[in-house]
């Protein structure tokens, strides 16, 4: 028998797989620029990870995603810490403001620093004229 939360995260995986695959047709279609950003949540060296602490960081990391993203911007949790992010017709140069307003809001809400972000960032719609693909990381 499968889990209800087993169960809810292949919803929530699925309508998120569906909505990049719309942003990507979108993006293709129009020529939106549109981004996939990875946040992922490391511990820092010196520290123990006890799973309430964890679930407080990434309940924190969420909440701070959802606060200073636009309401046509979309959020997901991906793996047990790291969250997905697609920014709709975002300029690429304001990219690390908006992490940097995102990361800003996680520290005032989680203060024990304990749990450190960071993210990298691809354009959806990658140019084929170059013939290479390329991902972009930031770590703060």
């Amino acid at each position: 028998m499968i889990s209800v939360n087993l169960l809810l995260t292949k919803v929530i995986t699925y309508q998120f797989s569906k909505i990049y695959e719309y942003m990507n047709h979108l993006g293709a279609r129009y020529k939106y620029h549109c981004y996939l950003v990875m946040v992922t949540m490391e511990t820092t060296p010196d520290y123990v990870m006890y799973i309430e602490n964890i679930e407080h960081a990434l309940d924190c990391m969420e909440q701070a995603i959802r606060q200073k993203i636009r309401k046509v911007d979309v959020c997901t949790r991906y793996s047990s810490m790291q969250y997905l992010i697609i920014l709709f017709e975002a300029d690429e140069t304001k990219i690390p403001q908006v992490m940097d307003r995102i990361f800003i809001e996680y520290y005032k809400l989680y203060s024990k620093h304990h749990f450190e972000p960071s993210y990298e960032y691809l354009p959806i719609m990658i140019e084929e004229s170059s013939g290479s693909k390329e991902t972009i990381t930031t770590d703060k």
